[in-house]
């Protein structure tokens, strides 16, 4: 974040990004958003519990001003799709490209027992 501290615009190249981690966006988007700005929420059925994601303190330089630009395609998925979108959703940043491989939201996978069919 320090290479970029002073640089007039910001591009942020997530295509062909299948994803990562959602913490990581999150202190991505706290250099970009004032802190405790609200994020996203995920809620977990099996648990019901629901987890609540803001902008937090971060080291350096914050760029709370500087345009900010994110180019997108098909192959963007997941944990990037949710930097993008919380960000969008504040009109912080504009979205440049295609829809994105819609694969934002967590899932948890659980396998059902084996049936016999009849």
């Amino acid at each position: 974040m320090e290479f970029i501290s002073t640089a007039d615009a910001i591009i942020v190249d997530l295509r062909w990004n299948g994803g990562g981690n959602g913490p990581v966006g999150t202190w991505l988007s706290s250099y970009f958003s004032p802190t405790n700005i609200p994020l996203t929420l995920v809620y977990e059925r099996r648990k019901d519990h629901t987890d609540f994601y803001a902008t937090i303190p971060v080291k350096g330089k914050q760029r709370l001003d500087v345009p900010l630009y994110i180019l997108t395609n098909s192959r963007t998925f997941s944990a990037a799709e949710g930097f993008t979108y919380d960000l969008q959703a504040q009109k912080r940043v504009t979205v440049i490209g295609e829809v994105t491989g819609r694969g934002v939201h967590p899932v948890n996978f659980m396998l059902s027992p084996k049936r016999t069919l009849k």
